[in-house]
């Protein structure tokens, strides 16, 4: 995995947290641990939140009788899928 480095000013009150989360007694054997698990919980959140809301779109129809559903062969629809995307390769040659 491709790495980049990121270079942080820090006002010194959070400086001073950081320093006090890292080495001897600290929870971070150094600031890049503490900052890569930050944005690693960071990520993990935003991802969690996008799950969340899909989850609230896709909750009603969940809800709804089996009358309302309609049965679907996925080869058929596979097929129709393809087709459809031949046809616009095609149209937009």
């Amino acid at each position: 995995m491709k790495q980049n480095r990121v270079h942080v000013r820090l006002p010194d009150p959070l400086a001073w947290h950081v320093e006090q989360m890292c080495g001897e007694g600290g929870l971070y054997d150094n600031a890049s641990e503490f900052f890569r698990d930050l944005a690693r919980q960071h990520y993990e959140k935003v991802e969690h939140e996008k799950i969340l809301k899909l989850n609230a779109k896709l909750a009603p129809l969940l809800n709804r009788p089996l009358s309302e559903c309609i049965e679907i062969d996925p080869k058929s629809s596979i097929e129709e899928f393809k087709q459809r995307c031949s046809a616009k390769r095609k149209s937009k040659k």
